[in-house]
């Protein structure tokens, strides 16, 4: 994918976001892919967030909802991430990659090819 063709892909992205709430939006392979969060989803995001978080040191944040560009035709938003704390910014969408120091996804049923065979790689 060009440079002009992956900067076209976010702000299709940017507008998707806003336009769905309640929908999780991620680059997949070069596509938007757009799936609904359901709120078994949600809660267990919630609950794994909430025993996760009192055990990380003080040098660790948890992120949630976020982005994550791993190259030009893919970008995930991981149900759970921890990342540095120093990096961790509220007013940022997004983070390079390299940042993560562990990642949890809630699998659901649509999400399987995805979580377990394209974000691993």
């Amino acid at each position: 994918m060009t440079v002009s063709g992956i900067d076209r892909l976010h702000s299709q992205l940017s507008k998707l976001e806003g336009m769905f709430p309640g929908y999780l939006t991620e680059i997949v392979e070069g596509s938007i892919v757009m799936n609904p969060v359901r709120p078994f989803h949600g809660r267990t995001i919630r609950k794994v967030s909430n025993d996760l978080e009192p055990q990380l040191a003080p040098v660790w944040e948890l992120v949630s909802d976020v982005a994550f560009p791993f190259d030009d035709a893919n970008e995930f938003c991981p149900d759970i991430a921890v990342i540095p704390a120093e990096a961790e910014d509220e007013n940022r969408s997004s983070y390079p990659a390299d940042l993560i120091e562990f990642v949890a996804e809630v699998v659901s049923p649509e999400s399987i090819r995805r979580d377990y065979e394209l974000k691993p790689r």
